[in-house]
């Protein structure tokens, strides 16, 4: 019965989800068998991974907070600040979701914010396009998944995490059902080949946008598919290697696609589409070692990703372009943000001592007993990752300066969530205990 009158409050304060956030965890806390590693009850459960993505999320919420409160012009800050309430109340429900039926339902209504920040705050008049992309990707996706999913409760009567695979066999059709749901959180990670809906989106949607998205909502295919694959622990040499192959050579290919980019924007949506295809190929080697890797990379790629798209803002504030030729000389002229863009630069490309490159070794360790072959394409694209990030670093930060720069001084709104951004990824270095 507490749920319904914070609901309230949070509705009318946007700082409502703090308090929300707070109670689940003090639950969580005081409940008498809870575990860092497991605990359910009857609505909601926490493990490692969903108190990570819950993590990741309360800290971003804070961030955006701070970001949104900045802004000069107060129009509609009210409803901006509901639409990013709502987005972080939504996917934290996901992330402690019991059932996975509740999980798409928060999972789809987490996105309805998203849409209105798209048209409402995006930078562009394509960003109508943008939205309609993001829609019939998310419609593609999401329409086969919850038909699975109805199927499965007519068989099982359960759609339990904690029981959902009490009646699972490896009948064709329930084989059927896994590819389905597999493709489907592949479309939303997305994975390459479904990825066309990322860019665009990101492109048009306003800074705060793109960090929600790039550092929480792809998250959640990544949490679903970790779900599923521990639920069926599917032993199916020749379908998952099919899995291997797409999300390697598909990281490859994105990484690639990035040398090619001249938008910062777009060149770091196409960054994640890379990093989300490692963090799947770790999740499918059922390996726990690289499983441990995949927690590290979403908390490293989860702040670092959402860093980079705020430098890119913050950018496009200075130099009111995206464009790297144009933006040349970064360094002589903003000296404070160029050194937060070396810095998550290096993070990107994981870069020791930074908490990315625990995570790289711990997958790259699990497909290496998998298959040779595996380890060898997430080396090379581990290598073609680090090429496009020094490129952007030669090409944006260094070169001659354009003299038709802006003359807008850095702020300290920059040095705050840059710092904010980068404790987290220092700091939890010094606490890799609590990943093993």
């Amino acid at each position: 019965m507490l749920i319904f009158p914070l609901m309230i409050f949070f509705v009318f304060h946007s700082s409502g989800i703090y308090l929300v956030i707070m109670i689940f965890f003090f639950f969580f806390f005081i409940y008498p068998n809870f575990s860092f590693f497991w605990s359910a009850n009857l609505f909601f459960i926490s493990d490692k991974f969903t108190f990570l993505l819950v993590l990741i999320s309360s800290w971003l919420a804070l961030l955006i907070k701070i970001l949104l409160f900045s802004y000069k012009k107060k129009m509609k800050l009210a409803l901006l600040l509901l639409m990013s309430g709502l987005l972080f109340f939504f996917l934290n429900f996901s992330f402690l979701s019991l059932n996975f039926m509740s999980f798409y339902i928060f999972f789809e209504i987490s996105l309805i914010p998203l849409i209105f920040m798209i048209l409402g705050w995006g930078y562009q008049v394509e960003r109508i396009g943008a939205m309609f992309y993001l829609v019939i990707y998310t419609l593609v996706g999401s329409l086969p998944l919850l038909m699975v999913l109805l199927s499965i409760f007519s068989f099982d009567k359960n759609l339990s995490w904690v029981f959902f695979s009490s009646n699972f066999n490896f009948s064709f059709v329930w084989v059927v059902f896994f590819v389905i749901v597999m493709f489907s959180f592949f479309i939303k990670l997305p994975m390459y080949l479904v990825h066309l809906w990322l860019p665009k989106a990101h492109v048009e949607a306003p800074g705060f946008g793109s960090m929600v998205l790039a550092a929480v909502l792809l998250k959640l295919s990544g949490y679903g598919v970790y779900r599923i694959l521990t639920l069926f622990f599917l032993k199916t040499n020749v379908l998952l290697n099919c899995f291997f192959l797409m999300t390697l050579i598909g990281s490859v290919l994105a990484a690639w696609i990035c040398v090619t980019q001249t938008d910062t924007k777009s060149l770091i949506a196409y960054s994640s589409v890379s990093h989300m295809g490692v963090l799947m190929a770790g999740l499918m080697t059922q390996i726990w070692d690289s499983i441990t890797g995949v927690f590290l990379i979403s908390l490293a790629h989860g702040f670092c990703s959402s860093a980079l798209f705020f430098l890119s803002g913050q950018s496009y504030d200075q130099i009111f372009s995206r464009q790297l030729l144009i933006s040349r000389g970064r360094f002589k002229m903003f000296l404070c943000s160029s050194i937060f863009w070396i810095l998550f630069l290096l993070i990107n490309f994981s870069v020791p001592p930074f908490l990315s490159i625990f995570g790289e070794l711990f997958v790259m360790g699990g497909l290496f007993w998998v298959n040779f072959l595996f380890w060898i394409v997430s080396g090379l694209n581990m290598m073609i990752v680090s090429f496009f990030c020094i490129y952007f670093f030669m090409v944006s930060i260094h070169g001659r300066l354009n003299f038709f720069k802006s003359l807008m001084p850095e702020i300290d709104l920059l040095f705050m969530l840059s710092i904010l951004h980068f404790v987290p990824l220092v700091g939890l270095v010094l606490k890799l205990i609590l990943f093993l």
